[in-house]
């Protein structure tokens, strides 16, 4: 029996103990009242005999209004099976077998219908979850595999050009314009020849990682990297624009705080606080034509596929393969945080 059933048939019930109750009251009640009444008017009839004949007439009127009512159902019954569709069983059962028993009966087994209703919606949401979750793996797997095939399809591109001695020439590319000799320190961050430098330890306030003079608050040396790609995506037909640049420490800790990803995943998604190298002013998150392109999809369209292609050029790389949109410089070193000490 279906929920809407259990309610249906605790209200026929209902129904049919109002009905019942009614009836008792009126089978009590009304012969009671007709009996005093004859009672009346034979005391009238014997202490008055002037008044008989009329008493008489009424007492008879009386009686006959009383059967009438005791045969009252019996011509209701009787009239109902000349209707259509009628049911006798059906009116028996609601009206004969209603009593508070039977409807906190039905009411109990309404609630643990509901209850059962509940726990099977609960697991399809789960199940359809789990589902959901086993696909968006799937097609993140799917992603970073088609993305390692393209790395090592570079670095396979790459290593055709090394030099007659065995090493590998990085610049073998003639129209290379990536700034790899610049040196300078710039708040937590050291740049020597183009390679940079992050401390091995966590900032724990805004003061530790300050904003730089760069563009969006980035590292003036990765900006001038970067601006130069941007500029060069932009020759080439290619809208690429930056969405997130520098970032402090306390809106870090928001972006985590606020996170709905579970505990065991948050860091691959959302940098721990005071690691992130958005703070540290070396990285930006961009968008391609404006997309910033699904989770695990760096050739979303022309523009984001010309970037991946081309930021070796220019002392860049995307780092993480399900965050396509993340660019950073090519060379950091340092890092080296430890676990995330910060609480989900």
């Amino acid at each position: 029996m279906y929920i809407l059933d259990t309610l249906q048939e605790i209200t026929f019930y209902r129904l049919g103990l109002m009905l019942k109750t009614i009836g008792n009251i009126v089978f009590i009640i009304v012969p009671i009242i007709i009996m005093l009444f004859c009672i009346g008017d034979v005391i009238t009839i014997v202490f008055k005999p002037e008044e008989a004949k009329p008493q008489i007439k009424t007492v008879v009127d009386r009686i006959i209004a009383g059967l009438i009512i005791f045969i009252l159902p019996t011509i209701i019954g009787y009239a109902m099976t000349l209707v259509e569709g009628y049911d006798k069983n059906t009116i028996l059962k609601y009206y004969e077998g209603a009593s508070k028993q039977k409807i906190e009966s039905l009411q109990l087994q309404y609630q643990q219908e509901e209850k059962a209703e509940i726990n099977r919606k609960e697991a399809e949401y789960k199940e359809a979850a789990r589902l959901n979750e086993e696909q968006e793996k799937k097609r993140r797997e799917s992603a970073e595999e088609m993305f390692n095939d393209y790395k090592n399809s570079k670095n396979n591109n790459s290593n055709n050009g090394s030099n007659n001695n065995g090493t590998t020439n990085n610049n073998t590319d003639t129209n290379y314009q990536g700034d790899t000799t610049s040196s300078g320190n710039y708040g937590k961050v050291t740049v020597s020849n183009g390679v940079f430098t992050i401390p091995n330890k966590r900032a724990t306030s805004d003061a530790d990682i300050p904003k730089q003079s760069g563009q969006y608050g980035l590292n003036p040396i990765f900006w001038e990297r970067l601006n130069k790609f941007i500029q060069a995506g932009s020759q080439a037909g290619h809208k690429i624009t930056v969405s997130s640049g520098w970032r402090s420490y306390s809106s870090q800790r928001r972006l985590w705080d606020t996170s709905s990803r579970p505990c065991s995943t948050r860091s691959k998604w959302v940098a721990c606080p005071g690691g992130s190298r958005h703070g540290f002013g070396i990285a930006a998150d961009l968008k391609f034509n404006g997309n910033g392109c699904a989770k695990g999809t760096w050739n979303c369209n022309s523009a984001a596929k010309w970037a991946h292609d081309n930021a070796g050029r220019f002392g860049l790389k995307f780092r993480m393969s399900w965050e396509p949109w993340h660019i950073e410089p090519a060379q950091v070193n340092g890092g080296s945080f430890g676990s995330c000490n910060v609480k989900c």
